[in-house]
């Protein structure tokens, strides 16, 4: 279901009648950007809505610095790539590196896909070797399913074969007007 509806509007189909609801779920600022900026970039680009919802701000990204510092500057990153890409940044609360599955964070999560009214959602490939990546996949793949399955769930993947394992996609976007901007 998902690569008809998700690759025909992103690959040239033509714009639906209204505005769809594109969400993407990542673990950390630059997840979402580097796993499926340019695709997000081409919906954004066709008059779309397009959110991502950070499920940290990164705490623990940046060698010797603090995690208040950390997340500042991590935080400001996605600020600037949210703005870049044209979506609306969501951040959802959990601390980078301590992400937790747990029956109140599934709620959260829901309640952020809910409020999105989303037509498609993308989130990291579930199988990976940070445990932030496959909280955001978890916790996403379970509102998803939770709410009936009424839009398609895409998976994309960041770092092949270092952090994304065992990925097999099933089709590709081309991204080549909306390359500088992923970058």
């Amino acid at each position: 279901m998902a690569a008809p509806v998700v690759s025909g509007i992103v690959n040239g189909a033509p714009t639906p009648s209204r505005k769809l609801n594109v969400v993407c779920a990542g673990g950390h600022p630059d997840d979402p950007e580097s796993g499926c900026g340019g695709t997000l970039a081409r919906y954004s680009g066709r008059g779309h809505n397009v959110t991502i919802i950070y499920l940290t701000r990164g705490e623990a990204g940046i060698p010797g610095k603090t995690h208040d510092e950390a997340a500042a500057i991590r935080t400001d990153e996605a600020l600037k790539a949210s703005r870049v890409l044209g979506a609306t940044p969501v951040f959802a609360g959990q601390i980078d590196g301590s992400s937790e599955i747990t029956n109140a964070r599934y709620a959260a999560i829901e309640k952020l896909l809910n409020e999105q009214q989303p037509d498609v959602v993308f989130t990291h490939w579930p199988v990976d070797t940070h445990r932030d990546h496959c909280a955001a996949s978890l916790l996403t793949f379970q509102a998803w399913y939770r709410n009936g399955k009424r839009y398609p769930l895409v998976y994309f993947e960041v770092m092949s074969g270092e952090q994304t394992q065992q990925f097999a996609p099933n089709f590709y976007v081309d991204v080549t007007e909306t390359w500088e901007k992923k970058k």
